[in-house]
């Protein structure tokens, strides 16, 4: 068996000019992709003890935190998933449908999140889905929905108001 090739700890750099290159007798000896992952296992290996990052500590990945940006690294805070704080604009032709839910939702003290809560159910989508994204077909469907809730909840408050008129006249 012949002996495991031992690589030199090379500083990581994300600056290609400052990017130490390998001596001839190694990078000969190795298909491209294993160098920058031996060079990556002996910073760990060095730095924190271990070959893999799975295996760090909170100690461990803080440290090797700390020395990638001594070496030039530099990290971007984690981007948000989800949506986009500001959807794109609608289109002029379902602006009006659009309006129109919002005053149904403002008259009956709701916020916009009750319709496209709807608009999520109606299009079987994962996830919330903007009004402005929506199309006129589907807001067709979510302006239904209010006037049907809106008949619903009439018709109870009538029904209720026989009711209790009803029982008056009983006493």
């Amino acid at each position: 068996p012949s002996q495991p090739l031992r690589l030199p700890l090379l500083q990581i750099t994300n600056n290609p000019a400052k990017r130490p290159l390998l001596p001839p007798e190694y990078s000969e000896k190795l298909p491209p992709e294993y160098s920058a992952s031996l060079h990556y296992r002996d910073m760990l290996q060095s730095v924190a003890g271990a070959r893999s990052a799975a295996d760090l500590d909170e100690a461990g990945r803080r440290a090797v935190i700390e020395h990638l940006e001594a070496c030039g690294a530099e990290f971007k805070p984690a981007r948000k998933s989800g949506l986009k704080r500001n959807p794109p604009a609608s289109p002029p032709e379902t602006e009006r449908q659009i309006r129109k839910i919002r005053a149904m939702l403002a008259e009956d003290g709701l916020p916009d999140a009750y319709a496209e809560a709807i608009l999520k159910r109606q299009c079987s989508h994962p996830h919330r889905v903007p009004l402005q994204w929506a199309d006129s077909k589907q807001l067709k469907g979510v302006i239904a929905a209010l006037a049907q809730r809106k008949r619903r909840i009439e018709e109870r408050a009538a029904t209720e108001r026989a009711e209790g008129s009803g029982e008056r006249h009983a006493g």
